[in-house]
């Protein structure tokens, strides 16, 4: 009976091996299982993490613009009140000096005119001979000899300045116009 004995023995062994084998690949399993969902889990915080950050730049981003905006236009309402009125004042003082024929009155217009400059004020160079009501002003109306001069400028009597492309003065001109037929007696 030994050889039963061992024999049942050795069966037991075989199946109690075989139990532990398969408990042991269900414990890997669920080992496995739960580590999956462990990191399930936390690829979902960090996707809600990422998404939350995600939201979080473009309101400050948008938050970012707004400022920038709102610093634009203080700076606009700031030239406007601090600079243009200083600006007005040099250019009558620059008109005065240009007046004076003297070397240094010149030197002084051009040192103002590049100090201007530098702040994106600058004289309103003429495109063409044709009025342009955007940057011009008239200040008398002169006979054209032609259609082909009615509407140009006959003499410039005072420079125009604009800052940026605001015109801060209009260039004042003197226009030619045909004469009108009707009114000749």
């Amino acid at each position: 009976m030994p050889d039963e004995d061992s024999q049942w023995s050795s069966s037991q062994r075989t199946d109690q091996q075989r139990t532990d084998s398969q408990r042991t690949d269900s414990q890997r399993t669920d080992s496995q299982r739960t580590d999956a969902q462990r990191t399930e889990r936390r690829l979902d915080e960090l996707t809600d993490l990422f998404r939350r950050r995600l939201i979080d730049d473009r309101e400050k981003q948008r938050a970012f613009d707004a400022l920038y905006r709102e610093l634009a236009q203080a700076r606009a309402v700031a030239d406007g009140q601090y600079l243009v009125p200083l600006v007005r004042r040099l250019i009558n003082v620059m008109d005065r000096l240009a007046a004076d024929a003297g070397e240094l009155a010149g030197s002084v217009v051009a040192e103002l005119t590049d100090i201007l400059a530098m702040y994106e004020v600058e004289e309103i160079k003429p495109g063409s001979e044709l009025f342009d009501p955007r940057n011009q002003e008239v200040a008398t109306v002169v006979d054209a000899a032609d259609a082909e001069e009615d509407g140009t400028v006959a003499t410039v009597r005072r420079s125009g300045w604009r800052l940026g492309g605001r015109v801060l003065r209009p260039t004042l001109v003197d226009v030619r116009r045909l004469p009108d037929p009707g009114l000749l007696i």
